[in-house]
């Protein structure tokens, strides 16, 4: 959507893996999310290598960015290369923009705060509210690439600007108010 690039793609890990990988996402989600019948996507979905070589061909030489995907502990990026090392494949390097980080510190800066926003509340802050459920990849991929634009278009400086000069001590609550003092203005013209 909105000439955002996507890479999604299902990983075959075997029967009884993807049997309990189904589990732990209906689980998760609900069998509206994922039915009974997903179990025959997953077992016919390539294995991890193949889908990491079509990862690689997809990214080829572009910057990768993500929500939490660099910081300690962060998850995208040292998940893709914690498989890629497994399987004696070249990881990728390319990170170049954590969104998470990028926003956290920002926000820090600009308000004097220590807080870390969640992909949620920082979507709804700078961008406004989710079209779709939240953890689900292709979804939140979206909302980070959303989420990173309006970093990149000065949204989110224009929304702490206006936070910065509110009173109160409560920092959320003056983000709060100024996003959506921010969308009241751009709707109305």
């Amino acid at each position: 959507g909105e000439g955002y690039k996507m890479f999604n793609e299902l990983i075959n890990w075997g029967h009884e893996q993807n049997v309990e990988n189904l589990k732990f996402l209906q689980q998760t989600f609900g069998t509206n999310v994922y039915p009974d019948e997903f179990i025959v996507k997953l077992d016919e979905a390539d294995d991890l290598a193949a889908v990491l070589e079509r990862f690689r061909g997809f990214v080829g030489d572009t910057a990768l960015s993500g929500y939490n995907a660099t910081n300690v502990g962060g998850f995208d990026l040292r998940i893709v290369n914690d498989w890629a090392k497994q399987l004696n494949l070249d990881t990728f390097d390319r990170a170049t923009a954590d969104v998470m980080r990028l926003i956290t510190e920002h926000v820090n800066a600009v308000l004097g705060s220590s807080k870390n926003l969640t992909l949620v509340d920082a979507y709804k802050l700078f961008v406004g509210e989710l079209e779709t459920a939240a953890h689900i990849s292709e979804n939140d991929a979206l909302a980070t690439a959303k989420l990173f634009k309006a970093y990149m278009d000065g949204t989110v400086d224009s929304i702490l600007d206006a936070a910065k000069n509110m009173p109160g001590k409560n920092v959320f609550g003056r983000l709060q108010a100024a996003a959506e003092g921010y969308r009241a203005v751009a709707d109305a013209t």
